[in-house]
């Protein structure tokens, strides 16, 4: 009797383990399933304010780590986020008018720590964004940025802007430049990008007008007023860790401690902004 009862005991608990680790399980599964679709749901409605119709929804996992107690410590250990490319790049006027922009370049993020406490304001204690910019989408910005606003003020700004139109922009991966041209080739200019200091900085390597190369001094000139303007409009409470010239464009990454996520317009942020000061 003493051997059967502590069989049949022996057995219970073993079944109560299997229920436990099953109930734990599928719990898990369900907090996973939970947060993955609040991630979701404010990646995608990003997008549809940029102006991005039907955006893919981004690929999201949390790793090894357990995420069932989030619900009671309101913190995510760990976050691996892909989005995918939603950007749109159109020129409605024709090819010689302004380029339209929608949405971003994909990114690959990693957060680790983050505060779901408020849902309004969600807080990664780290956070990591790689991102490439392609040589159509940094035209396109580029474009933009040289628009002038066409009042009698800015008439001389006009001329020169109509003169020197941005008409193609290079990745040069072997010798890690960006080449932007002007006037259909007319004149150029080479970019070295770099980090310094947590922002995106140029080195002006070569530059020509109408077949005449400029000084160093004036590539000197140029390059440090790119960089203040990129240091200027940089998307705030992020640095500029690397920048790389990859065969598929301006390789960006970035890293920020304690950022707000919904402070985060995107990834490509920063070389939007920058376009401003091209």
């Amino acid at each position: 009797m003493t051997k059967s009862t502590s069989s049949r005991a022996i057995k219970f608990l073993v079944i109560l383990v299997v229920v436990l680790v099953i109930l734990g399980a599928l719990a898990e599964f369900g907090v996973r399933h939970m947060i993955r679709s609040s991630f979701r749901d404010d990646v995608m409605h990003h997008a549809q304010e940029a102006g991005v119709e039907n955006p893919e929804e981004p690929n999201i996992s949390f790793g090894a780590s357990p995420v069932l107690f989030s619900l009671i410590t309101k913190k995510v250990p760990h976050v691996d986020m892909t989005t995918p490319d939603t950007s749109q790049v159109s020129w409605p006027g024709g090819p010689n008018d302004l380029p339209e922009i929608k949405g971003q370049p994909s990114s690959a993020v990693t957060l680790d720590s983050v505060d779901i406490s408020n849902s309004e304001a969600p807080i990664a204690e780290h956070l990591r964004i790689s991102t490439t910019l392609g040589d159509d989408y940094l035209k396109a910005v580029l474009q933009q940025s040289m628009a002038g606003g066409g009042s009698q003020d800015d008439y001389a700004e006009d001329v020169i802007q109509s003169l020197f139109r941005i008409t193609g922009v290079t990745s040069n991966a072997e010798e890690g430049t960006i080449t932007i041209e002007f006037t259909g080739g007319a004149t150029s200019m080479t970019l070295k990008p770099f980090a310094q200091n947590g922002r995106l900085a140029f080195e002006i390597t070569r530059s020509s007008i109408f077949g005449l190369n400029l000084s160093e001094d004036v590539n000197r000139v140029i390059g440090e007023d790119l960089s203040e303007g990129f240091a200027e409009s940089a998307q705030e409470g992020l640095r500029i860790e690397d920048a790389a010239v990859t065969a598929d464009g301006l390789q960006l990454t970035m890293s920020g401690q304690n950022v707000n996520l919904h402070d985060i317009s995107g990834a490509a942020a920063p070389a939007a902004s920058a376009s401003s000061a091209a």
